[in-house]
């Protein structure tokens, strides 16, 4: 795999026969390109002033127009030119999902029942003694987090002990 050195050579020690080898593998993971989407997002947007501004288009071509399908097409061309000035689109990347390679489907899954414990628990806590609740809640997340640090650190390991090896 020459495309995966970086830099080789023979150091002479001098000292006895024996001379040094290195050689320096490049050892980046290769990451996928980002796929690009278009989203619009209504969180910030005022209904008042989208309501006002519907109020003030002119519709009379759609609602005197006798073919249907003319007055459709009216009708979204409005709403569209509405909607996007209250929500314009934009466009954003999406992390690839292999972008994390120790997340593996072991630790998703650890990941995933320490949320949901600690969401049961926090609904079950609601009427309860709460220094009780928060000392469990606390005790229940670290020692999920524990699991899911000693995965992601054997990962990191087995990775750095696979670019040693070369």
């Amino acid at each position: 795999m020459p495309e995966d050195v970086s830099s080789c050579g023979v150091i002479n020690y001098g000292a006895n026969d024996h001379d040094i080898i290195f050689v320096i593998i490049k050892t980046c993971l290769q990451r996928q390109p980002r796929q690009t989407i278009k989203i619009r997002s209504m969180k910030k947007m005022s209904s008042e002033d989208f309501i006002i501004d519907l109020s003030i288009q002119d519709w009379f071509e759609v609602l005197n127009t006798a073919d249907a399908s003319v007055a459709a097409e009216q009708f979204s061309e409005i709403m569209q030119r509405v909607i996007n000035f209250h929500a314009p689109q934009r466009e954003v990347q999406l992390k690839p999902l292999d972008s994390s390679p120790w997340l593996s489907n072991d630790v998703r899954e650890r990941m995933c029942t320490r949320d949901l414990e600690h969401r049961e628990l926090t609904m079950t806590c609601i009427g309860t003694c709460i220094v009780a609740c928060e000392t469990q809640l606390r005790m229940i997340f670290k020692m999920q987090r524990n699991h899911i640090m000693a995965i992601a650190s054997h990962w990191l390991f087995q990775v750095g002990r696979y670019s040693m090896n070369y």
